[in-house]
């Protein structure tokens, strides 16, 4: 598996992802998901600095599993 990172946005006023909310327990907007490709969650962050949202992304890579 690689490390390169897929961006997904997903509609929050779109009933038919109400799942994905559920699944997932987002409560707040925006809550950004990072999840490993068989949907396993790997960190979650919500309304952050760049600086902020660069850590996140790297915490999320580096529990991918190789």
């Amino acid at each position: 598996m690689t490390k390169d990172l897929v961006i997904v946005k997903v509609d929050a006023d779109a009933q038919v992802n109400a799942s994905l909310y559920k699944k997932y327990g987002v409560e707040f907007l925006p809550t950004l998901l990072f999840t490993s490709a068989d949907g396993d969650e790997l960190n979650r962050v919500g309304m952050v600095s760049i600086d902020e949202l660069a850590k996140a992304v790297e915490k999320a890579k580096s529990k991918v599993k190789e």
